[in-house]
């Protein structure tokens, strides 16, 4: 009997942790892991822009890995004194919407600046339940350069908004859209700037891995116990 109930442990641990691990994942809402890369050119893939000062495409190349498209950003030049110009791109659905409730979730995202750097670039989560939109700033790369941004979503990394660290976390749990701000140089020339490389992810990697590979000398240890009770029950026949 000990036999018989050794083999079934390791299959049935592997299932729980399976079981968690997609019930877990289910429950974060935003999705993890795939990245987006905008390689199905001329689609935009489900963005937007908001005020229409800028106008939103997908170029299909130059993006910040080979054969990739990428969201572009273009403000048209301006004639005589220039005027204060931004717009947002944002995106909502089940990609980007839902729950990000998640300790240690960080989004990774490349910027492209072609031709002057921008007055600002912002990161944008808008609440679905609240109406509260949060803020965080990151910097910008040089001239001609796709640069990696690792953003936190905890709320002391920088995040800003109209309410404290309770407010934030809250909303974190229902988030209706995202999104990146940019306002233009105060600069006449026509100005291009990219968004590339869009991911969610938890930085810690192998945590499912080394969950399984924690059952791995369980199940030697069971199968190693299985065999000695198959034997003792053999002597004892």
């Amino acid at each position: 009997m000990t036999g018989f109930a050794n083999r079934f442990r390791l299959p049935l641990a592997l299932s729980a942790v399976c079981v968690v691990f997609c019930w877990s994942n289910a429950l974060y809402g935003v999705q993890l892991g795939s990245q987006q890369t905008w390689s199905s050119a001329p689609s935009v893939e489900g963005w937007q822009n908001t005020t229409g000062y800028g106008a939103l495409s997908n170029p299909g190349g130059g993006g910040a890995g080979p054969g990739f498209g990428y969201l572009r950003i273009t403000f048209g030049a301006q004639g005589g004194t220039p005027v204060p110009q931004d717009d947002t791109i944002f995106a909502s659905g089940p990609d980007y919407n839902g729950s990000y409730q998640i300790d240690n979730l960080t989004l990774t995202l490349s910027f492209y600046v072609q031709d002057v750097p921008a007055l600002s670039t912002i990161l944008y989560l808008h609440s679905l339940v609240s109406g509260n939109t949060w803020e965080y700033a990151f910097s910008q790369s040089s001239l001609g350069v796709w640069a990696d941004h690792t953003i936190p979503f905890a709320y002391g990394a920088g995040w800003t908004g109209p309410g404290n660290a309770t407010d934030y976390w809250n909303d974190l749990a229902n988030v209706e859209w995202v999104g990146v701000n940019v306002g233009r140089s105060l600069d006449t020339m026509q100005q291009v700037y990219g968004v590339d490389n869009w991911q969610c992810q938890v930085p810690e990697p192998g945590t499912l891995g080394l969950m399984i590979s924690g059952l791995i000398p369980l199940a030697a240890g069971f199968r190693a116990r299985s065999k000695r009770g198959t034997l003792a029950v053999t002597r004892e026949d």
